[in-house]
């Protein structure tokens, strides 16, 4: 499959086998029809397309692109020729300059430093206008829809998915966990990022039989290493809770809060009107609920956008091109 163009294609080819992936493209191309969205489309992949793999020399982490109009180029903390310089490069071109005395440049695309091997990667590649972190959670919504169902989360588990599931599997049959030969399979797991932190979601099913009073021994066992928790424990806890499935198929009504006072008791109050007003209320006591006791401003707002379809005056138009593609998807 041809997503960027390079090697990185061969590199990521496993997780773009991986049904998340396919999920998580189609969530971020219905955010483009819906929202108005950052960087523009075809440049979401621009880092990795403008430093190939093995061009790499310096790894830069942003958190997700700028949120304001014409800013966002695809590289963390760029921006397009002829934008104003937002705080963040500021700060950067200032430390340069107090360190090694080279003056601020007046462009900052940072091509040259790209040409030069040095990767500028946002954690997260998109971003709804004027909603910081507003795409931080898309791949958290599949597990807040699994209610009624259970499994393992394991925590801090970078790397390969199939690497990974084969050493979870070889623990637990050695230590007669997994029964009768039962394994869990890749294709079945679940990769999601939350809190910083690359997670697993082992689910239980049919097909793979378990000794559940070893496993939780075993989890409590390891949790310094895995930080096992079961998913019930982490949704309710981490994710704010299970979605029932009248939420899930109630149609989210638009609600405008783009360009209004961003305090967030403010958009709250706004949000919480617009779902009473369209016979809504316990989803507006669920959604106040979460807000209280989310740990961030751009985790309230993702939780604000879980129940609303956040617009402004101008934010409901589609985009021009409705048949966009990742390459070859």
């Amino acid at each position: 499959m041809t997503v960027i163009g390079n090697k990185w294609d061969e590199i990521l080819a496993e997780q773009y086998a991986l049904p998340y992936f396919e999920t998580l493209m189609e969530k971020i191309k219905a955010e483009y029809k819906s929202f108005t969205v950052f960087p523009p489309f075809d440049l979401i992949f621009a880092a990795l397309k403008t430093v190939d793999y093995d061009k790499v020399k310096v790894v830069i982490l942003g958190q997700d692109p700028y949120h304001g109009d014409g800013q966002a180029n695809g590289m963390a903390f760029a921006v397009n020729d002829g934008i104003e310089f937002p705080p963040s490069l500021k700060n950067i071109y200032a430390e340069i300059e107090s360190d090694l005395g080279v003056k601020m440049p007046k462009c900052g695309t940072l091509l040259g430093w790209a040409k030069q091997g040095v990767l500028l990667l946002n954690t997260v590649l998109t971003v709804r206008r004027g909603i910081p972190q507003s795409h931080a959670e898309l791949g958290t919504d599949d597990l807040r829809k699994m209610k009624g169902k259970e499994g393992l989360i394991l925590q801090g588990c970078g790397g390969s998915l199939d690497e990974w599931v084969d050493g979870i599997n070889d623990m637990l049959t050695e230590s007669a966990i997994l029964l009768d030969g039962t394994k869990f399979k890749a294709e079945n797991c679940c990769v999601f990022e939350n809190e910083g932190l690359t997670n697993l979601m082992f689910p239980f099913s049919e097909d793979v039989k378990l000794d559940m009073g070893k496993l939780a021994m075993w989890r409590l066992r390891t949790h310094e290493n895995f930080g096992g928790k079961w998913l019930s424990d982490y949704v309710d806890n981490r994710l704010g809770g299970f979605i029932s499935e009248e939420a899930v198929e109630k149609k989210k009504p638009d609600c405008k809060l783009i360009g209004e006072d961003g305090n967030v008791f403010n958009l709250l109050g706004i949000a919480s009107r617009t779902l009473r007003s369209s016979g809504l209320a316990d989803q507006a006591k669920d959604m106040c609920d979460r807000v209280y006791s989310s740990g961030s401003y751009g985790e309230a707002l993702c939780i604000i956008g879980d129940y609303v379809n956040i617009t402004g005056d101008d934010d409901l138009d589609e985009c021009e091109d409705e048949s966009m593609e990742f390459g070859g998807m």
